[in-house]
C-alpha cells in the first residue's frame, strides 16, 4: 500500500492557512487578528465574500449572503488591512451567460472589476478560465484563486485551468477530502499551493452538484423563478432520509487538519456565507480549526453555528476518530461505485442522529410536473 504521507511527516513548524467567509464587522476582525496572535501554528489570513444583486454573481444566491454596499466593501478592506488579513472577492458564478466573448459585455466586466479595485480588491476567487484571462490581462497587481467550483479532481485539470493565468492558489473538489490517495499525487504535482474545503454539507460526489450551481448564477441574473431553491431541498431530502449520506459528506474535522497537512495541503477554507446572514459566529468556527479540536457535535462547524438547519442532524466528532482513520489507511480511495463493497459510512451512520419531526419542517422537494 502507497504511504501517503512519505516525504511529509514532520509538520512542527508548518502553518495551516484559513479562509473565513466575511460578516463585513469590524468586532471580527478583531477576533480574528487576536486568534492569528493566539495560535502560532494557525492563521486567518483572508476573509471572503461578495456584493449582492450584481449581473456577475458568484456561488451563493444573493438572497443568502450578507447585504453591504461598495462603499462599505471599501471602509471594510482598508480594516482587513490594518489587522494584516486579506479580502478575497468571489467573483466565481458557473456562468456569466457568454457576457464576456462580446465587446460591449467584457468592456462593463472590467468597469465592475475596476470599482472593485478601487475599493481596495487586490485578490478574486475565479471559477470560469475567461474571466481568469480578463482579470489576469488587465490587472497586473491582482492576485487569482482557482475556485472549487471547477471541481478538479486531476492533475489534467488542474494544469489546464492554471493555463488561463496568474492563479497563487486552487482548490480542489470537495469529493478529494475522501480521496487522499489522490490528493496527495495532485498536491505533490501541482505549481500553486492547493487548497480544500472544511465544512461543507454538500453530499458526496453529488449529482446535481453542476445544475445546482448553475441554479444559483442564472437566479441571481433573471430572479424568474417560481421556487426558492430546487437542488438543494432534494439534497436535504436525500439526506435526511439517509443518515449513511451525513458521514459520507466531505466535511474535514478540525482534528483532522494535520493529516491534510502532512499530505501537504495547508490551506483551508470554511464555508458558511450563508450562515452569516443566519446568525453564524465565524470567529468560533475558525477557532475550532485553528486549534485543531472541537469534541462536540460536528453540526455545529458545519451550520457555523447558525440557525440552519438548527435540530435536525446531530453527529459527535468524537464518535468518528476510527472511520476517519480508516479512509486514510485503506489502500482505495473513497468512490460512489465502491461504497457497497466497503460499508464503512454505513457502519457509522448508527451515531448519526435526525430528528425526524425537524426533519418534516425542511422544505419539500417536489418534481416539476
Amino acid at each position: 500500500m502507497q504511504n501517503i504521507f512519505k516525504g511529509n511527516k514532520n509538520i512542527k513548524n508548518k502553518i495551516a492557512y484559513f479562509c473565513v467567509p466575511a460578516d463585513f464587522k469590524k468586532d471580527s476582525l478583531k477576533k480574528f487578528k487576536n486568534l492569528n496572535l493566539k495560535y502560532k501554528d494557525a492563521k486567518i489570513d483572508e476573509v471572503y465574500g461578495s456584493l449582492p444583486g450584481t449581473v456577475y454573481g458568484s456561488g451563493r444566491s444573493s438572497a443568502y449572503i450578507p447585504d453591504v454596499k461598495l462603499s462599505e466593501l471599501k471602509s471594510y478592506i482598508k480594516e482587513c488591512n490594518n489587522c494584516g488579513i486579506k479580502f478575497n472577492y468571489v467573483l466565481n458564478a458557473s456562468t456569466l451567460r457568454d457576457r464576456e466573448f462580446n465587446d460591449v459585455g467584457k468592456k462593463k466586466m472590467v468597469l465592475f472589476i475596476k470599482d472593485l479595485h478601487r475599493a481596495g480588491v487586490r485578490r478574486f476567487t475565479v471559477t470560469l478560465p475567461s474571466i481568469i484571462s480578463l482579470i489576469s490581462n488587465n490587472f497586473k497587481d491582482v492576485e487569482i484563486v482557482l475556485s472549487t467550483i471547477n471541481n478538479i479532481t486531476s492533475k489534467y485539470q488542474l494544469n489546464e485551468f492554471l493555463s488561463a493565468g496568474r492563479i497563487i492558489r486552487a482548490y480542489v473538489a470537495e469529493e478529494v477530502n475522501r480521496m487522499p490517495h489522490k490528493l496527495r499525487d495532485i498536491v505533490s504535482n501541482s505549481k500553486v499551493p492547493i487548497a480544500t474545503i472544511l465544512n461543507g454539507f454538500c453530499l458526496f460526489q453529488c449529482a446535481y452538484r453542476y445544475h445546482h450551481y448553475n441554479f444559483a448564477a442564472f437566479r441571481d441574473k433573471n430572479n424568474i423563478c417560481d421556487v426558492d431553491e430546487y437542488y438543494q431541498f432534494r439534497c436535504e431530502q436525500i439526506k435526511a432520509n439517509n443518515p449513511e449520506e451525513v458521514v459520507k459528506i466531505p466535511w474535514i474535522r478540525p482534528s483532522d487538519i494535520d493529516k491534510y497537512q502532512k499530505i501537504g495541503v495547508d490551506h483551508f477554507k470554511i464555508v458558511g456565507r450563508e450562515m452569516v446572514k443566519a446568525g453564524g459566529d465565524m470567529p468560533a468556527v475558525a477557532e475550532a480549526y485553528m486549534a485543531k479540536f472541537y469534541d462536540g457535535d460536528l453540526m455545529d462547524l458545519l451550520n457555523g453555528f447558525s440557525s440552519l438547519r438548527r435540530g435536525i442532524y446531530s453527529i459527535q466528532s468524537k464518535s468518528l476518530d476510527s472511520c476517519i482513520n480508516y479512509i486514510f489507511t485503506k489502500p482505495l480511495d473513497c468512490s460512489r461505485d465502491l461504497c457497497n463493497k466497503c460499508g464503512v459510512c454505513k457502519k457509522y451512520s448508527k451515531y448519526v442522529k435526525i430528528n425526524e419531526k425537524e426533519a418534516k419542517k425542511l422544505p419539500e422537494f417536489k418534481l416539476l410536473k
